[in-house]
């Protein structure tokens, strides 16, 4: 690894877009190898802009990846019955592989419930109470992928964290 760049005060300015690249092409080069591709599934509710450019931007990764993905937009107005109709046929897609509900969810909904009908196995983003229990527990699970990516940053620069406060 090359020397990092640095600010004039001395603090290493971490690049995390290039080691995004570095991910998503080792991923791509994995799913090339293998012989099923990953789905994953998205479900946005209403109409919040900041939700839809997050969620465009992982369906955008996924396709970098190799992987393929599939954005499902209920109205802001749907029904928590038909909200949960839908994440419950995800949950048991076995096309799909992994699935976020993106948060937040509109006020008339409960996103909890929603959450909860998500298999610890494609609880991508980590939020259901199992996906929560299990890492808690050090049981296999799904890391969430914000730490998950801030630990693969700091030690892509060999940062030392243990005993750190």
């Amino acid at each position: 690894m090359s020397e990092p760049k640095r600010t004039a005060g001395g603090a290493v300015l971490l690049d995390g877009n290039s080691l995004r690249d570095k991910i998503i092409a080792d991923v791509r080069a994995a799913i090339g190898e293998s012989s099923s591709v990953p789905c994953l599934a998205t479900v946005l509710i209403g109409d919040d802009g900041p939700s839809q450019v997050y969620v465009r931007n992982k369906h955008r990764q996924a396709q970098l990846a190799g992987m393929t993905s599939r954005n499902e937009t209920l109205p802001r107005d749907v029904s928590q019955r038909d909200a949960e109709a839908l994440v419950r046929s995800l949950a048991t897609d076995q096309s799909v592989s992994g699935i976020i509900v993106q948060q937040p969810v509109p006020a008339h909904l409960d996103g909890e419930a929603l959450l909860a009908l998500i298999p610890y196995e494609k609880d991508v983003d980590g939020l259901t109470i199992t996906s929560m229990g299990r890492l808690l527990r050090g049981l296999d699970s799904l890391v969430p992928c914000t730490p998950l990516g801030v630990m693969r940053l700091l030690e892509h620069y060999g940062a030392t964290i243990a005993g750190s406060r």
